[in-house]
């Protein structure tokens, strides 16, 4: 498909994550919508999280497929994401059918992680499956191009266990949340090793989470409080989320409602548990 050009009409909160020929990929599903109807747009790895609700891209050199009776377009290699300016002739939002689990939100510890760090070969973008962080170059297991260590892309996935006042969870944290996180706090060299991203993890104290099903799809530090820091660090918290909920640091809430407050930048509390203020 050489070009898609439409308003985004819904974001899946949650991203995916799917192995491909070794590989940790992630992936996440949008609706773009045009005077014709509505279709899926399936964002991978870098595209992901490029695009925010309500605006008009542009994508070229996109790729159909089918699964489960349904039509849908995914995103190349060659894809590229321009925003554009709105279509004609399309009126408000309407709300979606699209069934998400609620998002709730905790304030919890991280008390046990599992860290598995990923590298992919910026040449030939294959999957290193053995890679020695601590050597000066790394020969690709399949262009066989000696390379810089740094030069080849790290992701990670965590499985964690968060404890609060509700007892125990166990949940997963992407890699695209991940580093939002180390990037807010210049930390982005942690990913490049397994132990030091789980005692990270571990030493990070109380995090308000933002948790679809299992997977964690925004979290902050809550920072330490005396009685006169009260007011100031639920005003932080809340402007993290609010910053989320933009699109600034991930996909948007997942119900429609939600989408239509982030859109229309305006206050209000809608949430499955009735705890998620933007």
């Amino acid at each position: 498909v050489g070009e898609v050009t439409g308003r985004i009409a819904h974001l899946m909160t949650a991203t995916q994550n799917v192995e491909v020929r070794g590989r940790h990929l992630e992936t996440q599903s949008v609706l773009v919508e045009d005077v014709s109807g509505k279709i899926r747009v399936q964002l991978w790895e870098s595209q992901e999280g490029l695009v925010l609700f309500g605006k008009t891209y542009k994508f070229n050199n996109l790729s159909t497929r089918e699964y489960q009776g349904e039509l849908f377009v995914t995103t190349t290699r060659q894809t590229t994401i321009e925003e554009v300016r709105p279509l004609p002739g399309l009126g408000a939002i309407a709300p979606c059918d699209v069934r998400e689990d609620p998002v709730i939100s905790v304030c919890a510890e991280i008390t046990r992680a599992e860290v598995a760090v990923s590298r992919t070969c910026g040449n030939c973008r294959s999957a290193q499956m053995e890679f020695d962080p601590k050597k000066k170059y790394h020969r690709c297991r399949k262009c066989n191009m000696l390379q810089k260590t740094e030069m080849y892309q790290p992701s990670a996935i965590a499985n964690v266990t968060v404890c609060g006042d509700f007892g125990e969870l166990n949940a997963c944290i992407t890699n695209s949340v991940l580093q939002r996180c180390l990037r807010s706090s210049e930390l982005s060299h942690l990913l490049r090793d397994d132990q030091n991203m789980e005692e990270h993890l571990l030493e990070c104290g109380s995090l308000k989470l933002h948790i679809q099903k299992d997977n964690v799809v925004a979290m902050v530090k809550i920072p330490e409080e005396t009685p006169s820091d009260t007011s100031s660090s639920e005003s932080s918290v809340s402007a993290e989320v609010q910053y989320v909920a933009a699109g600034e640091a991930g996909p948007v809430c997942a119900t429609p409602e939600m989408q239509s407050v982030c859109a229309a930048g305006k206050g209000g509390t809608v949430s499955a548990t009735g705890d998620l203020e933007l």
